[in-house]
């Protein structure tokens, strides 16, 4: 029989957890405090999905409450949050004033949720996403450029390589997940947009590497030199992965 549509409920657990046992992802990856933003921004973008489809007041909120949860553990929920209102604007079949309400009630619901941590920040630090040691404020200690030395991002073909195509070569966190996301991409694209979830899936990859390869062009190196921001679509990456040797599988099993 073919794969059945695969079911929200379930998808989060077989995603991030169940595709370890098989090689797509390492089974014990670094960063453990990223996982429940991980796994709340995959609930978020399945939810987005039916709220694209039923864009009623209830769906939005629950899009936007997932969301606000990412905020909570590191500035990466902000990165999430900033890819699933993209996918709201540009995959709404809505006018174009309505879907900037329904981009507004996602985002109030998001910064209910995780917003107040960035309101401590301002209070503590003068800043919302900052959260620094004070030794590494000062001006003798140029963070940015040990950071480039020890991480192999001094020129930009290091950024490229260790940086742009870091899901390629970081066995240690990505497993072989994005070698199979890149040969679904090449030998099965139509099948991988089979359903509106994987297509917002699919959203969500080219929408974060089109910011990669965008602030890498513009000479920023945040997302690249830390190794936090490519966890962010780690799960999406995986899911296609599966799915793709899935439907291997399937073609092999009935031959």
């Amino acid at each position: 029989a073919s794969l059945p549509e695969p079911k929200l409920d379930s998808l989060v657990a077989h995603t991030v957890r169940g595709a370890q046992g098989i090689g797509l992802c390492p089974i014990l990856p670094p960063h453990h405090h990223l996982r429940p933003p991980r796994r709340n921004l995959v609930r978020s973008a399945g939810w987005l999905r039916e709220a694209l489809e039923r864009p009623t007041l209830a769906w939005l909120i629950l899009t936007g409450a997932a969301a606000g949860l990412c905020l909570h553990t590191h500035s990466t929920g902000l990165l999430g949050l900033a890819i699933l209102s993209l996918i709201c604007i540009l995959r709404s079949r809505a006018p174009l004033l309505r879907r900037a309400g329904q981009l507004a009630v996602m985002l109030g619901a998001a910064l209910l949720c995780g917003g107040p941590r960035y309101i401590g920040n301002i209070v503590d630090h003068g800043n919302p996403l900052r959260a620094d040691v004070a030794v590494m404020t000062l001006p003798q200690v140029d963070l940015n450029e040990y950071m480039h030395r020890d991480r192999g991002l001094e020129t930009v073909a290091d950024r490229v390589l260790n940086g742009c195509l870091k899901g390629f070569k970081k066995w240690d966190e990505s497993g072989v997940a994005h070698w199979l996301f890149a040969a679904a991409m090449i030998f099965a694209f139509r099948q991988a947009r089979g359903d509106d979830l994987s297509t917002i899936f699919l959203w969500v990859v080219a929408i974060y590497y089109a910011l990669v390869v965008a602030s890498v062009a513009a000479g920023v190196t945040v997302m690249v030199r830390n190794d936090r921001y490519a966890l962010t679509v780690q799960p999406f990456v995986v899911y296609h992965a599966a799915l793709f040797l899935g439907r291997f599988y399937d073609r092999l099993n009935h031959r």
